[in-house]
């Protein structure tokens, strides 16, 4: 019982640590030895993306879901209002709901899916998925949050357009208002800042690259500066007409873009899943099982009972994937090949002369 006790303590000893003092360790360490401004640069984003992001995040998260009421609850009523019209006169702004919608979701649908998602999956595995569904869940209220207050401290210029954004909420919100200035003017510039990195950098980058290495005229690759040149000349048609300009355009193409997302994913699952099928391997049968199981449950109304039993058959199924899987069955040889194979494990030697089929790569990946 002591010794249980002990190791809870120290679990958690070693949590703490990890999260609250590691950081500011690898911090100092990182400044300390840091010999040019890219290093000075490593070591603060390690520091500013590590375990204190998480759990400022996520806190944040959890805080303001408790705080609401559980808005999440409201998740229907929400999309209603944002795709019906506007009642005129109710209507108080220089957009729809539903462009509101279409701009905010313009600079989600990319980036943050695809970028986000695959490098969360390479670096985290299949589980990182769970998380981001539990993240994106309790981030619901913080966003809620976010546009409330947005809303709540707009003001309207002597034009008539409104104005808002956190600088705003900032300035006006807080008790102490030169505080609350002073913070306004540090979010303008590292948002400034930001929108040349994440927020125009990595998009134009990625468009450019892609369209360098694959598309040819007349048997020479489009040069990446012209691709810079045609994305700063539209991009400017679109900002420089203002915030109407940028919803007119957002609600044109945002649903096309929603729609070809959607059934680029479906056709990316369809793909592995007949690959899955068709492939007599004992990896994709379980995968199959897998997936059969997993679809039962969620499809189908099914008991507490049954429920139980899918689960334990799930867990079964990964009990025989992690520790009963044996590679060298799950592979379309010839009879020679796994005498040879078995001729050198009983000898103890390696057949080093076999050369080494490449693996065929995912579809997943190539797209």
């Amino acid at each position: 019982m002591h010794a249980l006790s002990r190791g809870k303590g120290n679990a958690m000893e070693d949590f703490l640590t990890s999260f609250f003092i590691t950081p500011f360790t690898s911090l100092g360490e990182g400044l300390a030895a840091a010999t040019s401004p890219l290093d000075v640069i490593d070591a603060v984003d390690g520091f500013v993306w590590g375990p204190i992001m998480i759990l400022l995040l996520l806190g944040t998260h959890i805080f303001m879901t408790i705080r609401t009421g559980f808005i999440q609850r409201k998740l229907g009523t929400g999309i209603k209002l944002s795709v019906t019209k506007d009642d005129p006169s109710d209507a108080d702004g220089d957009i729809t709901q539903f462009g509101a919608l279409t701009t905010a979701l313009a600079a989600t649908i990319g980036t943050g899916n695809i970028v986000g998602v695959g490098t969360g999956l390479l670096f985290g595995g299949p589980g990182a998925i769970f998380w981001m569904w539990i993240t994106g869940i309790l981030g619901i209220a913080t966003k809620y949050s976010e546009v409330f207050i947005g809303v709540k401290y707009r003001v309207k210029d002597h034009s008539g357009k409104m104005l808002g954004g956190a600088m705003y909420a900032l300035e006006r919100g807080f008790k102490n208002k030169k505080a609350g200035r002073i913070l306004a003017i540090l979010f303008a510039l590292f948002a400034s800042l930001a929108a040349f990195g994440i927020g125009a950098s990595t998009q134009s980058n990625s468009l450019a690259d892609a369209l360098y290495n694959t598309s040819l005229i007349d048997g020479k690759a489009i040069p990446q500066w012209l691709v810079g040149a045609v994305v700063v000349a539209l991009v400017a048609i679109v900002i420089l007409g203002g915030i109407k300009s940028i919803s007119k355009v957002c609600e044109k193409l945002v649903p096309v873009m929603a729609v070809f997302y959607v059934v680029c994913c479906l056709i990316i699952i369809g793909i592995e899943l007949i690959k899955m099928i068709t492939s007599y391997t004992i990896d994709s049968v379980v995968d199959v099982m897998l997936l059969a199981i997993a679809r039962q449950m969620i499809v189908e109304h099914t008991s507490p009972i049954e429920n139980l039993i899918a689960v334990l058959s799930i867990g079964i199924l990964f009990v025989i994937r992690k520790y009963l899987y044996i590679s060298r069955l799950d592979r379309r040889r010839s009879k020679k090949e796994i005498e040879e194979d078995i001729r050198a494990e009983v000898l103890g030697v390696e057949n080093r002369n076999e050369p080494k089929k490449p693996e065929p790569p995912e579809i997943g990946s190539l797209i």
